[in-house]
């Protein structure tokens, strides 16, 4: 971050190419690069993006780039893409919302070990490894939560203990087509730092809310910029978030329903909200759905 901003804040950045690693630019070599142009102390107002894994061009004011990502991450994607990023960036990140609390699991599977026991206690201890979409895997495994407790802050306890929270993965492959995968917790469950979690305010609708993180546009929002198998809290912090839920929102709506509801929430008309599905759902479903969904 550090770097990107002694670039681009303090020279001249005015062209960027990406090759992939199948490129082989230098022999024996299997390395993805990116080469730029860049003038000293000269001020960054447009860069020229040339991206060779799918062959796009695009020019890109530096505005756009600091507005949407303020660590000045530059993605290589299409103008269409780019244009999606800025709808999205017309609302409030996670971070930006006192009703939503984004933490990691609470209790440390190694430092808390001896919190964890085979006894049934009514606390079923959950691990990342456990969770799926809109599903929880509970394994037999509890926690002593009178020994629990005596670690944890009043805080906590006030503001996350005996919620029903929204519960991700802390770990999911790079290479995965889905990487936000997340559920509803139980009152009794306790979390695992291979977790993630969300607690909602009860004045917002927790479903809806789930509907989002859960859509294959945020999903396609946090591949953009995520490097590594981890899905850190600072990376969920900077997903945007819609807190009214729309009126044809509900829980009965089925999996293409809730995508396309989530796409025009976002203000991504039908050739956007394409763009977004097109490798999950059949184009004519897309279409008919989108319809339906927003009349």
């Amino acid at each position: 971050s550090n770097l990107r901003k002694e670039l681009l804040e303090k020279n001249q950045i005015v062209y960027l190419e990406y090759f992939p690693e199948k490129s082989k630019l230098f022999e024996q070599v299997a390395q993805a690069t990116s080469i730029f142009i860049l003038n000293k102390n000269k001020k960054t107002n447009k860069i020229e993006l040339k991206n060779n894994l799918n062959d796009s061009l695009t020019n890109l004011d530096f505005k756009t780039i600091s507005k949407i990502f303020p660590n000045l991450e530059i993605p290589f994607i299409t103008k269409k893409e780019w244009m999606i990023l800025e709808k999205l960036g017309k609302f409030k990140k996670i971070n930006q919302i006192p009703k939503l609390r984004n933490r990691r699991g609470e209790l440390d599977l190694s430092l808390l070990k001896n919190c964890i026991t085979r006894k049934n206690t009514g606390y079923y201890l959950i691990r990342g490894i456990g969770i799926r979409e809109n599903q929880i895997k509970t394994q037999e495994e509890f926690v002593d939560i009178e020994k629990f407790l005596r670690v944890k802050s009043i805080e906590y306890q006030k503001n996350d203990f005996k919620k029903i929270r929204i519960t991700g993965q802390q770990i999911s492959n790079i290479d995965a087509d889905k990487r936000l995968k997340f559920a509803i917790t139980e009152p009794n469950f306790i979390l695992g730092n291979s977790c993630n979690y969300i607690t909602v305010d009860e004045s917002i609708d927790i479903h809806w809310i789930l509907a989002q993180l859960n859509s294959y546009l945020l999903n396609w929002r946090f591949k953009i910029t995520s490097s590594n198998n981890h899905i850190n809290n600072y990376e969920i912090d900077d997903l945007p978030i819609i807190e009214s839920k729309p009126k044809k929102f509900n829980d009965n709506l089925d999996e293409i329903q809730k995508n396309i509801l989530v796409c025009n929430s976002f203000g991504l008309d039908l050739n956007e909200t394409k763009q977004i599905l097109k490798n999950h759902f059949k184009e004519i479903e897309i279409s008919r759905n989108y319809k339906e969904m927003t009349s």
